[in-house]
């Protein structure tokens, strides 16, 4: 593996000044210069450290060593077991990242990789005794999005969409916050059938791309079909993805899970459109936080949906806003992207990608440009068709508002009442909201959504895994 790092900065000449003597001056101005004198020395003195693109050596890709320390201070017991899921999905991510070639538009093409979990992974975790009879029961998925999954097929294949971003970002390894969540999700799962000595579901993530983002390839073709269908352009040529790694398998005997994220959360709603009805049937669709969902506005005189939309220009405005912000106060964000651009620089060695050339970059920002304008005018979810799971966040600039805030303050007093002062039930006012087949729960954070709000369900994981790998006393 080829390892990736700064090269030492060049240390700055030194331009000598004559120095007038500290002893020669008095008053604030004699401390004030005798401290500039000995910054100054130190400025010039003192070696500026060498920046690794990777703190931990373990991890390659940023959000591997992001995900890890954040863990670890609040769960330092289970460090190891999380340093062994990242340090596997890692190599999984790497290894099988690969680029797919569209069925839909001749020459386009996007990255994605592929994330099983199995009884190797499980093994590394905490190895399991067979002969033990399982003690604790499997970890209940209490969360809205897990309540259609009461007794889940045998084998699960998720599919996780990116948001929206800017090339070089989009890539296969884009939404990997979210594989790893759902590799900690799905860990128990295969713990408990290795303990009772069953065969291990077959559980396959798949974590998509674009053809904006590093290693995928645009066309003039594709960005008509954008302009001309909007995100449901996406949604055909990921459906035929989706359809093409579901083939051969039972539809009676599997999970679909087809989940995105601000602007890939639309992708995934669009997707699963295309998706084949024996495989729809059984398919989950989760969107956290989506971006650009709103109804558009077609004046009459044109018949066609305009830009000027109060809440597209809120959507686009605030996205703006909020990723500036994070940018200037979140030294992690900042750092992440950094690193992002030696990843994609090693990803182009390794799997022989050529980069881009200056046409080629261009159309991806024109492409980028038409699929911001659609979210911008709305690309509304087929709510009123696909059962969705929708996860907002309460404080989330691009589709919230002070009417939104105050019914999620209003719910939250109403509750408390009802559980602290024993009111009884409490009718006419609710957090939850219903638009034809799809419920929407709202959720205290803003548009950048944090899976790492999921710690303690990971904990949880580790402790089942440890707690089958103990033997029975």
């Amino acid at each position: 593996m080829v390892e990736l790092r700064e090269s030492t900065p060049t240390e700055q000449k030194t331009i000598t000044k004559p120095e007038t003597p500290i002893l020669e001056q008095d008053g604030s101005k004699s401390r004030i210069n005798s401290l500039k004198h000995i910054l100054e020395k130190l400025r010039h003195k003192t070696p500026r450290p060498e920046i690794s693109p990777t703190p931990n050596p373990d991890f390659l890709i940023p959000i591997m060593d992001i995900t890890y320390k954040e863990f670890n201070k609040k769960h330092p017991e289970s460090s190891e077991q999380m340093q062994i899921v990242l340090k596997e999905v890692q190599g999984l991510a790497i290894k099988n990242f690969t680029v797919h070639e569209s069925i839909i538009y001749p020459g386009v093409s996007f990255s994605y990789t592929k994330l099983p979990v199995n009884a190797d992974l499980i093994q590394k975790i905490a190895p399991i005794d067979k002969s033990q009879s399982p003690e604790p029961e499997t970890p209940e998925d209490t969360n809205q999005e897990n309540s259609a999954e009461a007794k889940p097929p045998k084998d699960r294949v998720i599919f996780l969409f990116v948001p929206f971003a800017p090339p070089p970002d989009g890539s296969g390894l884009s939404p990997l916050d979210m594989g790893i969540d759902r590799v900690m999700r799905n860990i128990p799962r295969v713990a408990h059938a290795l303990k009772n000595g069953e065969t291990p579901p077959n559980i396959d993530i798949y974590c998509i791309g674009t053809p904006i983002g590093f290693a995928g390839k645009s066309t003039e073709e594709y960005r008509d079909a954008i302009i001309k269908d909007g995100l449901a352009a996406n949604g055909k040529m990921y459906g035929a993805f989706m359809n093409e790694k579901l083939k051969g398998m039972d539809p009676e005997n599997t999970y679909v899970l087809a989940q995105g994220a601000s602007m890939g959360a639309i992708n995934a709603d669009q997707a699963v459109m295309y998706l084949s009805p024996e495989f729809k049937k059984h398919t989950q669709i989760l969107l956290d936080v989506p971006a650009g969902h709103h109804e558009p506005i077609t004046p009459p005189w044109t018949q066609k949906p305009t830009i000027v939309n109060p809440r597209g220009i809120q959507t686009a405005s605030m996205l703006g806003a909020e990723t500036t912000f994070r940018m200037l106060t979140d030294p992690k964000m900042k750092d992440q992207g950094e690193r992002a651009k030696r990843l994609y620089e090693y990803l182009s060695k390794e799997k022989n990608i050529a980069p881009d050339n200056s046409s080629q970059t261009k159309l991806k920002l024109r492409c980028l440009y038409e699929t911001g304008l659609k979210l911008v005018k709305g690309s509304p979810l087929n709510t009123d068709v696909n059962r969705t799971y929708i996860r907002s966040g309460t404080f989330d600039p691009l589709s919230t508002g002070p009417l939104r805030i105050g019914e999620r303050v209003a719910s939250n007093a109403l509750n408390k009442a009802k559980k602290y002062l024993g009111l009884g039930e409490i009718k006419g006012i609710t957090s939850v909201k219903k638009k034809g087949r799809s419920l929407e729960f709202p959720y205290n954070t803003s548009h950048f959504w944090a899976y790492t709000r999921r710690f303690n369900r990971w904990e949880q994981a580790f402790k089942y895994c440890k707690g089958l790998s103990q033997p029975k006393t």
